[in-house]
């Protein structure tokens, strides 16, 4: 999947999303902002939405703690992206 005519870092947000969410779900984020900002942050959102349980179904439960333990990367992921498109810097070291 790759979106002609995106600016970059939009473009490789989008690619990323579409290769780790899916085609839909990145199409879905792009039609809520093309701002790279608020384009990650739509990610995180879904990420820690996913990894919560909205019921109390037994198989609802057990799909927020399936996705829960992937969230510490997903996040990190998001974290990484954020530093390559020049959203945020990396941490100093001490």
């Amino acid at each position: 999947y790759w979106r002609e005519g995106l600016p970059w870092p939009l473009d490789l947000l989008a690619f990323d999303c579409a290769v780790n969410n899916g085609v839909g779900r990145s199409t879905e984020f792009l039609s809520y902002t093309h701002d790279p900002a608020k384009y990650l942050s739509w990610r995180r959102y879904f990420f820690q939405w996913l990894a919560t349980p909205h019921s109390q179904k037994p198989d609802e439960v057990e799909r927020a703690r399936k996705a829960k333990t992937f969230l510490k990367g997903w996040l990190a992921r998001i974290a990484r992206l954020q530093v390559v498109a020049g959203i945020a810097s990396l941490p100093s070291l001490p």
